[in-house]
Formats: C-alpha cells, sequence, structure tokens
C-alpha cells in the first residue's frame, strides 16, 4: 500500500494512456544483453514479449526454449525460507538465493525464475519485491546482472500495481500463478 500512495503521487494527473501508448510500450525483452557498445548478431538473440504477464503457456513456452536453446538456460530458484528457524531463516534465505542466482549466472543460466511455488507447512514465502530487489541488486554488484532475466513466478501478486512494483524493482517479467489459477477457478 505504501508503494501504491508513492505512485498516485507521482502520477497526477493521471496517465492519459490514449497518449502514452503512443510512446510507450509493455514489450519485454528476455535473456542475457549483450555489450551496448558492440554490434553482434549474439545481441539480437532475446525472446520478446508482447507484455511482462506471463500466463501458463507462456511459462510452459519459455520453459521448452530452455530446453531446446542453451542461450535460454532457464533456473528455477526457490524464493522461501524455513519458518521454524525464526527470524534470522528470513535473513539466510536471501543470502542464499542471491548465492543461487549468481552461481545459476555463471552456469550459463539467460533467465532466473524466482519461485514461490514449494511454500508448504514448514516454508513461507520471501516477500516477492524482496527477493526480486536482492538478487537484482546482488548481481548488480556482482557485476553480472545483464546476464540474465530475472522472472518472478509468485503466489502474492494479485492486483496491476503489485506486478509494476516487481518490475519497478528489477523483475522482467512477472508469473503471477495463484491470481490465474483462482480466475481460472472461477
Amino acid at each position: 500500500h505504501y508503494f501504491k500512495q508513492r505512485f498516485a503521487e507521482v502520477t497526477n494527473p493521471p496517465i492519459d494512456h490514449w497518449r502514452e501508448r503512443l510512446v510507450l510500450s509493455l514489450r519485454v525483452l528476455l535473456g542475457a544483453r549483450d555489450n551496448l557498445l558492440a554490434e553482434r548478431p549474439e545481441a539480437a538473440a532475446l525472446v520478446e514479449l508482447e507484455g511482462p504477464v506471463l500466463l501458463p503457456g507462456d511459462m510452459a513456452a519459455l520453459e521448452q526454449l530452455a530446453g531446446q536453446d542453451d542461450r535460454f538456460k532457464l533456473v528455477r530458484l526457490d524464493a522461501v525460507f524455513p519458518v521454524a528457524g525464526g527470524p534470522g531463516e528470513l535473513v539466510r534465505a536471501i543470502v542464499r538465493l542471491q548465492q543461487e542466482a549468481e552461481d545459476a549466472v555463471d552456469r550459463g543460466a539467460a533467465l532466473l525464475v524466482l519461485s514461490d511455488r514449494s511454500v508448504d507447512a514448514a516454508h513461507a514465502p520471501i516477500p516477492a519485491l524482496m527477493a526480486v530487489g536482492a538478487v537484482h541488486h546482488h548481481l548488480i554488484r556482482a557485476g553480472k546482472r545483464m546476464q540474465a532475466s530475472l522472472i518472478v513466478e509468485s503466489g502474492e501478486p494479485r492486483e496491476v500495481h503489485h506486478i509494476a512494483a516487481l518490475l519497478g524493482y528489477g523483475a522482467a517479467a512477472v508469473y503471477p500463478y495463484l491470481a490465474l489459477e483462482s480466475v481460472a477457478a472461477m
């Protein structure tokens, strides 16, 4: 709610989507980015999406592509922490997630999926904004941020603003699986 209020304060007057669509795009490019100063064919090896919100078929297509093309290696990272260990477990889980992300990039991953699907009675989700922000900034500090795109696979986002905040914190795309499954069940 804090971020929603802050966003409302900076978008006054409201964004006029009819005029803005002439200069704004929701197009998303996924994959490792090449040096901006080098013009090489490898720089064009990116997956283009019309928008940042992934549907189940989109996620399945990315997983299939990852299995067929090494340039789009996909690694799913568990964005959860054990609830039994107390408050320190969240901090340890974030450090683990950061290191796993860096290790995956070092092994050639171009798509990092931060997923909270493994939530159960013993594991709570790392808040999605916290997870994506922590990994984003860790990869920047390591000098590896442009080598992989971050995809958030979470049950947490359920409003447009939740997705916008995740994109603002470093996600390239969001797969709000629980919201989509809830709508499908209706």
